[in-house]
């Protein structure tokens, strides 16, 4: 079961950093404010777009690291198996 949710974690992550990467942002909030013109939050994706930039570049950065330092722990383990393996 904590496996699933794991992979569900993994999913949002990678999905959530994926929109919020700086490369795509410059499309993407324009988009978002153009859909949600004449809303609130439209609005204030129009009057706060620099700190929109900001917080999703944070999370991006962070989900970046995230994934590094899981796949690093992971492969680290692989290899102690598999020595392990091979002594035997």
């Amino acid at each position: 079961m904590a496996k699933m949710f794991r992979g569900i974690k993994n999913t949002f992550l990678l999905l959530t950093g994926f929109l919020t990467c700086p490369c795509h942002l410059p499309f993407l909030l324009p988009a978002l404010a153009a859909l949600l013109a004449g809303t609130a939050v439209g609005t204030f994706i129009g009057d706060n777009t620099g700190l929109l930039i900001a917080l999703a570049t944070i999370y991006f950065v962070g989900v970046v690291v995230y994934f590094l330092s899981r796949d690093k722990r992971s492969g680290s383990q692989r290899l102690s198996r598999a020595m392990e393996r091979s002594r035997e």
